[in-house]
C-alpha cells in the first residue's frame, strides 16, 4: 500500500525505490518493476525484476528493447538485457525470449556465448 502511494499519489519513482530497497519484497520489487517498464524506463524495470526474480513481464521488456531505435545507449542495455533474459529463460521457455538472446549475443560480438 505505501509503494502504491509513492506511485500514483505522489509520482516519485525514487523514492518508491528506496522504500523497495528498505524493505525488499518480492512483491514490492515486481510492483515497481511493472512501474518503471509502464513508464517506458526498461533499465529500471529490468533491474527491479531481476532482485525479485519476476519473470512475468518478459514481453513487455522484449517489445521495450526492440522497439528503441539503435543508439549508443540501447547498446549499453545489452549486457543488462543478456542477464535478464537468463534469469527469465530459468523459468519459462519461449522462443520469443532465445531470439531475443540470440540477438543480444550477436549485437555484442559474443558468438562463442550461443
Amino acid at each position: 500500500m505505501a509503494l502504491d502511494i509513492l506511485i500514483e499519489k505522489i509520482e516519485d519513482l525514487q523514492r518508491a525505490e528506496d522504500y523497495a530497497e528498505k524493505v525488499n519484497q518480492p512483491e514490492v520489487w515486481s510492483k515497481l518493476g511493472y512501474t518503471y517498464l509502464s513508464n517506458m524506463k526498461v533499465t529500471y524495470a529490468m533491474e527491479a525484476f531481476m532482485k525479485c526474480k519476476d519473470h512475468t513481464y518478459y514481453n513487455g521488456v522484449i517489445s521495450q528493447i526492440e522497439g528503441e531505435p539503435e543508439s549508443e545507449e540501447k547498446d549499453f542495455k545489452y549486457p543488462l538485457f543478456i542477464k535478464y533474459l537468463l534469469m527469465v529463460r530459468e523459468a519459462t521457455k519461449d522462443q520469443a525470449i532465445d531470439n531475443a538472446l540470440t540477438f543480444s549475443y550477436a549485437k555484442l560480438d559474443k558468438l562463442t556465448e550461443l
